[in-house]
């Protein structure tokens, strides 16, 4: 994973779950905006990034860990 090789290697050991941890903090927080803004039957692009930035972020996790 190209990105992942791009993002850790100026980092320092835990400079990759830092980012991560912001990236999920991020998720978490739009993901219940997006809810209380939004019946869920009316889901745009903005569910459509969220729900992508949620597979790059799961991808990246399983690589870290195994």
């Amino acid at each position: 994973m190209e990105a992942r090789r791009q993002i850790k290697k100026p980092m320092q050991s835990n400079g990759l779950a830092i980012v991560m941890s912001t990236v999920d903090e991020f998720l978490q927080y739009h993901q219940k905006i997006e809810q209380e803004l939004n019946p869920p039957q009316a889901q745009g692009k903005a569910s459509s990034f969220i729900i992508r930035l949620q597979s790059l972020v799961s991808q990246v996790q399983q690589i870290e860990h195994g």
